[in-house]
This record gives structure tokens, sequence and C-alpha cells, in this order.
């Protein structure tokens, strides 16, 4: 049923999943793909009564080695409980076999690893309806038990992100399906933040970063939203329904892939898998020009304008503006009448050379702040 897979720095693949449906073992192996893989470690977890009851979470340390946490069956109470395993893995022959038997734990488990090597374990404890966060180290186990969300009550639904300052946050759903984050830094979880509301069906999906620090976050609204896709780059949170007619049905995976984010997910409407492929969103097309495009003038004008260019995500917006009497120049873009380079102004004196110029051609490309951009008509007077 569920599986989790990283990239180690050797470039193998490291793989984890529960062996069968009720979740009877859990089992790591790694290879590379067309080859015949190693089985890493197996582990019997006891019977679990549904599947979702699973929990699973994978991450790599800065040295790159994996950790994965899971839920297993007490075989005293017949509850479910938190794991934590370093598997052993030819180069690195450490392992760590720990286990929180002190929180009832369900579903929607997930691990991060800091800058620093310390990892936060976050769970789902049954007995009191709310998510945990246990914190870990190699070299000095584990410490502090905090409480992320008993303020919200039942959730379900956990994924871990590291900030850049060494902060964790921790998107969560709550039992009316809100989806809610904290930070963690300092040793104290923050106030919850609201972050979607009013979506009361489907299941939570992952969060990750891009090249450029841009959160993505993907969840499933249910009937009434369908697959989301929340994302943040400036402290401003924008929902976008990529797929309406979707929900998901269980966690889905997403990677990187340059400056894009791939994500695959199961559908449970459709009984398929899907796959997503966001990128970053580029300004509007610039308009407004001044001079009106066609117009016949006079006199040369002293300035070019033109009006500023909104953009999708909030990012910040700088222009490019080409000027020539030569209409080809500006379909290539030709460096050589570019008058202005990436700056915020909106508007740019025309050159010297081409006040006795007629007709003359021009042409702003806008360019949001991380790299995507958009190229204006061409504009004449």
């Amino acid at each position: 049923s569920w599986v989790r897979c990283c990239t180690l720095e050797s470039g193998e693949l490291f793989a984890v999943w529960y062996h069968t449906p009720q979740g009877h073992s859990l089992m790591t192996a790694q290879g590379r793909p067309g080859e015949t893989w190693q089985i890493v470690s197996r582990d019997f977890l006891g019977e679990l009564e549904k599947k979702r009851d699973m929990g699973l979470g994978l991450a790599l340390d800065p040295s790159g080695n994996p950790w994965v946490a899971f839920v297993k069956v007490n075989a005293g109470t017949l509850k479910g409980i938190l794991k934590l395993m370093f598997p052993t893995i030819p180069r690195s022959p450490k392992n760590i076999d720990y286990e929180d038997t002190t929180s009832s734990v369900g579903a929607s488990c997930d691990i991060t690893v800091d800058s620093s090597g310390r990892g936060h374990l976050a769970f789902f404890r049954t007995n009191n309806m709310s998510l945990r966060n246990r914190r870990w180290s190699l070299e000095a186990g584990r410490s502090g038990l905090s409480v992320i969300n008993a303020d919200i009550g039942i959730s379900e639904g956990i994924s871990l992100l590291e900030g850049d300052g060494g902060e964790v946050a921790a998107f969560f759903r709550s039992a009316s399906g809100n989806l809610y984050r904290k930070i963690y830094s300092n040793d104290i979880w923050s106030p919850p933040v609201l972050l979607d509301a009013g979506a009361n069906t489907g299941g939570f999906a992952t969060s990750l970063r891009d090249s450029h620090g841009k959160t993505y976050v993907f969840y499933s609204g249910g009937t009434e939203g369908g697959a989301r896709l929340l994302t943040d780059r400036t402290g401003e949170w924008k929902i976008h329904v990529v797929d309406p007619d979707s929900v998901l049905g269980s966690r889905c995976a997403a990677t990187l892939s340059g400056d894009a984010v791939l994500v695959s997910y199961w559908d449970a409407f459709s009984k398929a898998v899907k796959m997503l492929r966001v990128g970053n969103t580029p300004p509007a097309t610039p308009y407004g020009p001044g001079p009106a495009d066609g117009s016949e003038l006079a006199a040369a004008p002293d300035v070019l304008s033109w009006n500023a260019c909104s953009d999708d995500e909030n990012d910040g917006v700088t222009y490019s503006i080409y000027v020539s009497d030569a209409r080809w120049k500006l379909e290539f873009l030709e460096e050589d009448v570019r008058i202005v380079s990436g700056e915020t102004v909106l508007s740019a004196d025309l050159p010297v050379l081409l006040r006795d110029s007629s007709p003359v051609f021009w042409r702003v490309v806008a360019i949001d702040s991380y790299g995507s951009s958009c190229e204006g008509p061409i504009w004449s007077y």
C-alpha cells in the first residue's frame, strides 16, 4: 500500500513500503531502476486493523542517510505506536530502533531533518485526538514531546517542511476539513494560521519548496473543491483548484524538476493516477502604451510609457524595453536595441538617435522576480 522513495548521494534509490494491505510488515530496499534491488530491512508490524491506521514518513539527513518513521502495532495493547528507524545500509551501518509507546498513534505521521541533523517527528495521537511533535538527534537521542494542535482538535494529515532558518512548518487538516499551518521555532509552536476552510472531505497530500524558496502544499478539497494547490512565496497564500473533478484518494508524491514541481496522485473519483506539472506563473502581458500604438505624432515623444503588469503570484515585476526603427530587431529581441534591462520603471527616455526616425517600433518584456517573463506586442508610432 503506502510507499516512499528518495535518492541517495550514491545515485541509488531508497524505498520503504508496507508489504500487505493490513501493514503486516515494513520493508526497505535500495538499488537502481532496471537492476535487482537489495532488501535492506524487514520489520514485522503486527496486523493493523485498517489501512487508515498506517502512517509512513521518509527524510534524508544532511549526511544523506534515510530516516523512516512509521506506525506499528503494540503487541500488548494492540494499538498503533510510532517507530523511528534508521535503516542499516551498506555505507552507513548505524541503526536506530526507537518506539514511542506513550501514545496511541494513528495514521498521518511525517518526518523532516533540519540542517543541524535534528529530526522532527509529527504524528496523530488518537487517545486525545491531537497531533504531537517529537524531536530526535543521533547524538542526543529523543527530546521534548510537544503538542502541535491541541487547540484545534482532531486532525488528519500532517506534512512537515523545514524553513530557511531551521524552523519547521507543520501543515495539517482539522476535523472540519480546514487546512492549517503552524511554525515550530525556538522550541515553541506558533498559533495556528487558517489557510483554507470549508472542505469537508478528501485527504491531505504533501508539501515542498522549490529552488526559489516558494512553498507548495497539495491537498484535497473534496467534492467542494477537488485537488488543490496552495502556494506561498511572499507570505501571501494563494489557492489554485488544479483538478476540480478529482479527490485525492491518499497522499501524493511530489518532486522538483528544475524550476517546476511534478506531483502524482491517486484520484478516488476516476480510479486513476494523475500527474500535474506546476511551474512559476509569468506576469500579465504588458499593455497601455504611451504613445498609443499606431499613433501619428507631430513630434517625437520624450518618453515611452506603459501600465504596470500584475502577477498572479504577487511576485515582483521588472521590465526590459526594446526600441528600434527596424521591426525585425524587436521580433528577435536583439540586445543592441534594449534601452532598459530589468528595472521597475514604467517609462523610458526615447534614445536621441531615434528622435528623427519614423516609424519607431518598441516592445516591453515583463519579468517576475523568479525569471518568468511575458513579451508584450510590438507597438509603433
